[in-house]
């Protein structure tokens, strides 16, 4: 990534996580329990790898 200047790499103790969640006994009538208990560890954040012109390496290179 050193091809683009002032670039940073997100920090990974930054980025947000998603869980699994359990809304509650009455999720399935619309009545949510709040917050919500979570039900496992978070999944894994996953970003795409990029080149060293910042785009996306993964899927169609479109030319320009």
């Amino acid at each position: 990534m050193s091809g683009i200047t002032g670039l940073l790499q997100p920090r990974v103790d930054s980025l947000t996580t998603i869980r699994p969640l359990d809304p509650g006994p009455a999720a399935m009538r619309g009545i949510g329990r709040y917050p919500a208990l979570s039900l496992d560890e978070a999944y894994p954040c996953l970003v795409s790898a990029v080149g060293d012109d910042g785009n996306e390496m993964a899927g169609f290179v479109c030319p320009m």
